[in-house]
């Protein structure tokens, strides 16, 4: 792996924003795409920090690692195509709802600005209504299992043992 302060990547000086990713000084991936290896997912760059973490650990590469790479590098290259088709699609059929022709918008922007204080607040209601809703809701399948019991179990358990006293009175092995 690439020495700790060994820069991983030369893509970004390129014109054509492809370039090379080192593994170490005579080893490495060519003909890289740029977008593709500044690609984010969770606030990590995925295939430099799949090369670091292994870096860290003192691995070398095995020929199934670096098939795994070219895995995932192709499935980022396919996960950007389908970004753009998706973007391209809400923008055929009219853009986001609220959308100024200067304030382009698309499903996977990552520089929107931050919703206001008013939007947060009401989206924070909602959750807590529907928070409020679901435990109405699991409280009213307990009171109806609980109803469901000839002696008003509220257990699996407890519900085994009524039927065990159900079968003593009817003369009955339990």
């Amino acid at each position: 792996m690439a020495e700790k302060s060994r820069a991983l990547a030369n893509v970004s000086g390129t014109v054509d924003k492809v370039g090379n990713v080192f593994i170490n000084a005579t080893s490495g991936f060519a003909n890289v795409h740029q977008s593709i290896w500044q690609h984010t997912i969770g606030g990590y760059q995925v295939l430099h920090k799949w090369l670091d973490d292994r870096r860290k650990a003192g691995r070398s590469l095995s020929q199934d690692d670096i098939t795994h790479w070219l895995r995932v590098y192709a499935a980022l290259q396919a996960t950007q195509k389908l970004m753009a088709q998706v973007d391209e699609a809400i923008e055929a059929n009219g853009g986001w709802p609220g959308e100024g022709k200067d304030n382009a918008l698309c499903a996977f922007s990552q520089n929107h600005p931050p919703p206001d204080a008013a939007t947060l607040a009401a989206e924070q209601m909602a959750q807590k209504e529907q928070l409020k809703a679901q435990k109405k809701a699991a409280s009213a399948i307990k009171n109806k299992a609980v109803s469901a019991s000839p002696t008003g179990a509220t257990s699996l358990f407890d519900f085994d043992d009524d039927l065990d006293a159900l079968a003593a009175a009817a003369g009955n092995a339990p």
